[in-house]
């Protein structure tokens, strides 16, 4: 465990200042969202712009029409990889089916490596794969849905706010998600 433990902290510690290095030299740089703007601006960066990359889930979430949520639908939205716990993913969802068979996963989103990439291309049974679609359509998708999934593994890197978490809250979704990082970070500090 200390091998391992050392390890993540050098990892943390060369992107941290990398990271830094490259606030410092950038020309510019563009944050999704402020608090990510006021980190490059704290490590030197002096010309940072904010653009944002949160859904705008408002209209379509607080629409008047009727939505009739599935119980048995789970629901992921954005990138697939090993770092987005598609691993993870997959193998609670075996276990879910096992004990409730009509269980099913609906992943919207990219592979975004080729290792998402074939683990998909023949999903296990339940499994909904739809690639990218439309913000609308993802939306209208969570809004069925009963919950949404967050199973992102530990990236020593990550630095950002759980916008998923956002939207499935927005979506009026049940939460269920790995431990630790931003999402754990987001959630005690607004209790």
């Amino acid at each position: 465990h200390r091998a391992r433990g050392l390890r993540r902290w050098l990892l943390r510690r060369l992107g941290d200042a990398r990271h830094a290095e490259a606030c410092r030299t950038a020309g510019h740089v563009i944050a999704v969202n402020e608090e990510l703007a006021e980190d490059a601006r704290r490590h030197g960066a002096t010309s940072v712009h904010v653009l944002s990359n949160a859904p705008r889930l408002l209209p379509s979430a607080t629409d008047d029409a009727p939505v009739e949520r599935s119980p048995d639908r789970l629901i992921y939205v954005g990138g697939l990889s090993a770092p987005r716990g598609l691993g993870t993913l997959l193998e609670a969802f075996a276990t879910i089916r096992r004990e409730h068979p009509a269980a099913e996963l609906e992943l919207i989103g990219p592979a975004v490596d080729a290792e998402a990439r074939d683990r998909l291309a023949h999903p296990p049974e339940g499994v909904q794969v739809r690639g990218p679609r439309p913000p609308a359509e993802a939306i209208d998708r969570m809004r069925q849905a009963s919950v949404g999934l967050i199973p992102f593994e530990r990236v020593v890197h990550y630095r950002g706010r759980p916008v998923k978490l956002l939207e499935y809250a927005a979506a009026g979704l049940a939460i269920v998600s790995t431990s630790g990082g931003p999402k754990q970070q987001w959630i005690l500090g607004h209790e």
